[in-house]
């Protein structure tokens, strides 16, 4: 046995468990006369097989490896009945090969099943745990082909595809019903973690703002000049903005704007600094916002594949979540900015209507007056 491991050397220094070859070693040869154990009885086949992976091909979890292992068992064995089981399960019912092959051999309903699975039990669970809701399925009758994780696969079947028991959709969509639940909490915790922060001030003349962040957190800023207190008639608007990292670099340099929104990653574990600066002679509101998070996929849970895709996606739902937060406060806060202006610009259109009505109405009465003077001049030197 241990001549046939030459292959193991594939695994060298430049391999990892995310991205290396297909290594396949048959360690123990069934078809060998030789192979026996110091009894003489004959030893069954033990292959080792790895299949390929790339970091940028998904390898699909359980369904890769199951394609991989048909395939090689295949060419080897051929044998049209496949036992599943875990590296970390079990099984303790020695009966359950048989009840597996009878529900493959039945006459009138095999043609319809492709696999038997059997119910996974954790010890010492909760309801309020990860694998609560698997509790579940002890609790329902007849149970025993439903979840994972040792399983029996009909060989011919998994080319195609897999039929589910009609009587257990019941106790599916149970379990259905709880991981959306499931979902739905983890999704309400999520959003409370992430450090949401914004304001809206006034500033005279300097205003600084203090934000301490951990390596790694994605920090998104925005802030829009809402409202300048300035005269009636058109000013400038806009401020500056300095953003300082712990040791007192510099992040971003912003000048004379009325409104910015970016983003960074935080490389140094710290407080930094955000600091307004307003160069005009009147007061102006500004609203500022400061969302920082670090989306973690729950690498904890990578041991269980049913679990990990969840997790990754909750993580990718939740950052999006909070990008739609970020984009909608923007939004708002524009949306503020604009009415504001428009009431101003508003009003004066009112007030040079009124100005410039006013200034007709006197251009007016002047020129009656000149008219009228003009007049009686020129009657009281006719009289004459």
């Amino acid at each position: 046995m241990l001549e046939n491991t030459r292959d193991f050397d594939k695994w060298d220094s430049y391999s990892s468990k995310k991205n290396h070859a297909a290594i396949l070693q048959i360690l123990i040869d069934s078809r060998d006369e030789e192979t026996k154990d110091i009894d003489g009885v004959r030893l069954p086949t033990l292959v080792y097989v790895a299949r390929e992976k790339h970091p940028q091909h998904f390898h699909n979890f359980k369904a890769g490896v199951m394609n991989a292992l048909i395939r090689v068992s295949s060419e080897i064995s051929n044998g049209p009945v496949i036992l599943n089981v875990d590296c970390d399960m079990y099984s303790n019912n020695s009966n359950s090969i048989q009840d597996a092959l009878c529900f493959f051999m039945d006459e009138e309903r095999s043609h319809e099943i492709a696999f038997v699975q059997f119910p996974q039990s954790f010890v010492n669970t909760t309801k309020n745990e990860v694998y609560g809701s698997l509790r579940v399925i002890d609790e329902t009758k007849q149970s025993r082909v439903y979840l994972n994780l040792v399983k029996y696969n009909k060989y011919r079947t998994n080319f195609n595809f897999a039929v589910q028991i009609p009587k257990f959709s019941q106790e599916k969509m149970k379990i259905g019903s709880l991981k959306v639940w499931i979902l739905v909490t983890i999704l309400v915790v999520t959003w409370s973690c992430g450090v949401v922060y914004g304001i809206r001030f006034v500033i005279d003349r300097e205003e600084c703002f203090s934000h301490k962040v951990e390596m790694g957190e994605t920090v998104h800023f925005s802030f829009v000049v809402i409202k300048s207190e300035g005269s009636w008639h058109y000013s400038e608007e806009g401020v500056d903005l300095v953003v300082k990292g712990p040791s007192g670099e510099q992040i971003h340099d912003f000048r004379d704007k009325i409104s910015e929104k970016t983003e960074f990653v935080v490389h140094h574990e710290g407080v930094y600094r955000f600091c307004f600066t307003n160069k005009s002679p009147y007061h102006e509101t500004i609203d500022f916002d400061l969302h920082a998070a670090h989306f973690a996929y729950h690498d904890e849970h990578a041991k269980d594949e049913h679990f990990k895709p969840l997790f990754e996606h909750i993580g990718q739902l939740e950052e999006a979540l909070y990008n739609i937060q970020f984009e909608q406060h923007w939004l708002e806060a524009q949306t503020d900015r604009q009415a504001i202006v428009n009431e101003i610009m508003s009003k004066r259109t009112v007030y040079k209507a009124l100005f410039e009505s006013s200034a007709l109405i006197c251009v007016s009465i002047l020129q009656v007056y000149l008219l009228k003077h003009l007049f009686e001049r020129k009657l009281g030197q006719s009289r004459v």
